[in-house]
């Protein structure tokens, strides 16, 4: 674990996304998972993601996390869709 921690990290480093702050490295758990402008289900649909995908949590809100995809942008998600797999 500590070791796929590192090469996430340094994956991250080499393509110059690493975010300021983050809560762990995590994993989309669910297929057509909705990633929102923000931590609420009336938010603006940003797109949605698949089972499988690696995220960063970023932070986290009542029912809600942000993440960063892996093309660098980030939204919301129900925390329910997502798990961390590696922390810092």
């Amino acid at each position: 674990r500590a070791q796929r921690f590192q090469l996430a990290t340094l994956e991250l480093v080499l393509a110059d996304r690493v975010p300021e702050s983050f809560i762990c490295f995590g994993r989309v758990t669910h297929d057509d998972v909705k990633v929102r402008a923000g931590p609420s289900p009336r938010a603006e649909l940003l797109r949605t993601a698949g089972a499988g995908l690696d995220v960063i949590v970023m932070e986290s809100s009542g029912n809600w996390l942000r993440v960063q995809l892996p093309d660098g942008s980030s939204g919301w998600v129900f925390k329910d869709y997502v798990r961390c797999e590696l922390s810092g």
